[in-house]
């Protein structure tokens, strides 16, 4: 034989390992908590670790691991015991903190996944009601109006997951449903969204969710403006979230910002306004408006003594402004005199009046 032997390829993909199943991924069968961000996706689930372990701590208590290395620690060291049990009980809490770390995402609270859509988190729980988490976060927040959230933009609870097919969403609403619409007749909305998936078809899945709570209850009916509950479809690639919450509207579509946002925020000033019995013009009550305005501005900010100048000097401009109409008129036609003159016709007296004035801007 030769000497020169031909020199075999290596097999690149066999010498390769197999790839392991990603384990923190969105899959079917999981409760929790659709989080949504703008860019800021770390910052986003800090924040939504820290509020949902907050309000589920006030309303379900502290996990047991948790609440034992806490009441040990905050107990100190004993002063009749030996450093042997002292090395004893710090190994203990150290034992429960590893053991708590070392929990599968199945079994802790709150667990953040890889919902595969960008700015938007999904984070699986143990908790048995999501909504009711969260309808009591969103209760509180409404009337605390304390801004908890900088990142967190929307938190939506999530009572099942599934595929993304007709059949798997149709057969998880059917175990859903029946907790809400068939003991009585409810008002609702189906609510359809989805990221980098187009294989429903959006109005096949709205109709047939909506068939099946019709059928239910003859007293359910659909609302689209202000319905009892609202039936959320979330579509994020090949998985479909689905749960079913109250007072949806009310509470901002569950957008942690907009709820804390102070009542009416900014005033428009300007815009059209309808027009108040008692002879009130519209610029009248832009200029109120405008006075109550500075009126806020200034006991924000300390000044109240500015803020009521303001506002006075707005006054007396819009009774100046209004009782001044018949000398302005003078000095804008200095050569008529007479109204009825000048128009031909009372009743087109309106017109004159209506001309701005020089005081006006």
């Amino acid at each position: 034989m030769s000497s020169y032997q031909k020199r075999r390829k290596p097999n690149f993909y066999g010498s390769q390992k197999p790839k392991k199943k990603r384990e923190f991924v969105l899959k079917p069968g999981l409760k929790g908590f659709l989080c949504t961000c703008n860019s800021r996706e770390k910052d986003c689930i800090r924040e939504s670790y820290n509020i949902l372990n907050e309000y589920a701590d006030s309303l379900y208590g502290e996990e047991k691991a948790v609440a034992a290395a806490s009441a040990s620690a905050g107990r100190g060291p004993p002063q009749n015991e030996s450093e042997d049990e002292i090395e004893t009980a710090l190994s203990k809490e150290l034992d429960s903190l590893k053991a708590e770390r070392s929990k599968l995402p199945s079994m802790r609270r709150f667990q953040a996944v890889d919902s595969g859509a960008n700015n938007c988190i999904f984070i699986q729980t143990t908790v048995s009601e999501p909504v009711q988490l969260v309808h009591y976060i969103m209760k509180d927040l409404e009337a605390t109006k304390k801004q908890k959230t900088r990142f967190l933009l929307r938190l939506l609870p999530i009572e099942a997951t599934c595929k993304a097919y007709l059949d798997d969403i149709r057969q998880t609403a059917d175990t859903i449903f029946d907790k809400y619409f068939l003991k009585e007749g409810k008002t609702f909305a189906v609510l359809f969204n989805r990221r980098n998936s187009s294989g429903v078809n959006r109005d096949d899945l709205i109709r047939d969710l909506a068939e099946m709570v019709v059928k239910r209850h003859p007293e359910n009916r659909a609302d689209l403006k202000h319905p009892q509950l609202a039936i959320i479809v979330e579509i994020i690639r090949n998985m479909c979230c689905l749960s079913v919450v109250p007072e949806y509207f009310e509470l901002r579509k569950y957008n942690l910002l907009e709820l804390c946002a102070p009542e009416g925020g900014i005033k428009v000033v300007g815009g059209k306004k309808e027009s108040v019995a008692g002879g009130k013009s519209e610029e009248t009550e832009e200029e109120i408006a405008v006075a109550q305005e500075g009126i806020q501005v200034g006991a924000d900010a300390g000044e109240e003594s500015v803020g009521e100048t303001v506002a006075s000097e707005l006054k007396d401009r819009v009774k100046a402004i209004k009782g001044g109409v018949d000398t302005d008129d003078s000095k804008m036609k200095p050569e008529d005199t007479n109204v009825e003159e000048q128009t031909g016709e009372t009743g087109n007296a309106s017109k004159v009046s209506e001309a701005p004035a020089e005081g006006e801007v």
